[in-house]
């Protein structure tokens, strides 16, 4: 006989979470003071690009001052060709795992003049950097060249498996359409798609 699905039945639900430092690390990254956390969970190395505009300079020396601490070598790079040509990228395996932000493009959008030496640095650096965060600034709506980067950067996953690649795209305010605020360091730090 088959029992009748339409009447209440007995359920019960477990729900678990980890609350070890890495799972707490992932939940809010700028939180804890890294300083007192294991050596294991520090980076490594962390390379900041961008910065030849003057909002985007603070941003980048915000997220430096934030993020300097956690990490063990911190450098601050205006362009990615410069990241490229630098010791860092040479000296990968010294360093170890090398975690790169990249506001370039909020500079002015990267793919909008387009070279072979761009193209060279942008390979150079997926092949060096072992996390990529790309951060881009209306991409979806007012910058179809940030838009060309997200393609690529869908691409460049199945080509570089040992790269951890993300974008992040500020959405752009209907009233403030040029503004972007330093104090979006944070929002960068923790993932988020937030308008200021």
């Amino acid at each position: 006989m088959t029992p009748d699905l339409n009447s209440t039945l007995p359920k019960s639900v477990f729900v678990a979470q980890a609350s070890n430092d890495q799972a707490m690390l992932l939940r809010d990254p700028l939180a804890s003071n890294m300083k007192d956390q294991h050596a294991s969970l520090r980076a490594n190395a962390l390379a900041i690009i961008g910065g030849t505009t003057r909002p985007v300079y603070k941003l980048g020396q915000e997220a430096f001052s934030i993020l300097s601490n956690r990490v063990h070598d911190t450098r601050l790079f205006d362009r990615v060709e410069d990241f490229a040509s630098s010791n860092m990228t040479r000296a990968t395996s010294d360093l170890g795992v090398i975690t790169v932000l990249c506001l370039t493009d909020l500079d002015k959008p990267y793919l909008g003049d387009t070279t072979a030496d761009k193209f060279d640095a942008l390979k150079m650096m997926w092949a060096t950097a072992g996390t990529l965060v790309w951060v881009t600034r209306g991409s979806r709506d007012a910058a179809p060249y940030s838009h060309m980067m997200g393609g690529i950067v869908r691409t460049v996953k199945t080509e570089y498996p040992n790269l951890n690649l993300q974008m992040f795209d500020h959405v752009l305010s209907k009233s403030r359409k040029d503004c972007f605020e330093p104090t979006q360091a944070d929002t960068i730090g923790s993932g988020g798609d937030k308008d200021p």
